[in-house]
């Protein structure tokens, strides 16, 4: 039987190698106060390398983590797409979507913002997870690791010990909402998305929607 276990999402710079990517101009911004281009991801995708396996929004940029370990549930890059199964999507037409099938991953999306110093953002977005022990499931029998944050000094890894983390979240077949509140040390900050699953499963997919950043007296006081 195999064994299970609370994997931490956190992995050691030591331990990983990361891919960067440079975000895609995209369209305008699509909510009042939100300083998040393509928040809704109404704004379109593009193929990131050109490749249609990995469709991301315009401006954002894919990552994911690789450990150098041989084990498919720790190494491998998930698929990406936009997803308009509309019992996937938390409102509007089109939700962003990465998975993989029989293997596992940390990985999700970011995107630089540029913020006045010294002011205090908070960060919303929702997002959930379908992770099955058999792909012709229609639910969950298996969970996900996700959370949401905000890099105030602007970093391009999701291991600088410098971002603000959202408590982890577990969010099966349904969306939940995270948020997350720093103060910009920089003239620019970067957003982060991060979803693990727990096991490489036959079905691991995540689904992330609306996130919004905001600035000011409607972020809140304080850092979470």
């Amino acid at each position: 039987m195999k064994k299970r276990a609370l994997l931490n999402i956190v992995v050691t710079a030591a331990a990983v190698t990361m891919l960067t990517v440079v975000p895609a101009l995209a369209a305008p911004q699509a909510q009042s106060g939100n300083l998040l281009t393509n928040p809704d991801f109404e704004g379109g995708f593009y193929n990131h390398e050109g490749k249609t396996e990995r469709s991301v929004p315009n401006g954002w940029a894919p990552w994911w983590l690789a450990s150098g370990d041989p084990d498919p549930c720790r190494t491998l890059a998930p698929n990406y797409n936009a997803n308009t199964d509309p019992i996937r999507v938390q409102s509007g037409a089109v939700a962003a979507s990465y998975w993989g099938v029989d293997l596992g991953y940390t990985a999700g999306l970011y995107q630089e913002v540029d913020v006045t110093s010294g002011a205090t953002y908070r960060l919303n977005a929702y997002g959930y997870s379908w992770s099955a022990s058999d792909r012709d499931m229609s639910g969950s029998d298996d969970f996900t690791v996700m959370r949401v944050g905000i890099d105030p000094n602007g970093g391009e890894s999701p291991n600088d010990e410098s971002i603000v983390w959202s408590p982890d979240q577990f969010p099966m077949d349904a969306y939940s909402q995270f948020e997350v509140t720093a103060t910009a040390t920089s003239n620019r900050i970067t957003v982060w998305l991060i979803a693990r699953p727990n096991w490489c499963n036959p079905r691991n997919d995540t689904y992330w929607h609306n996130p919004a950043l905001v600035q000011g007296a409607d972020a809140g006081e304080g850092e979470d």
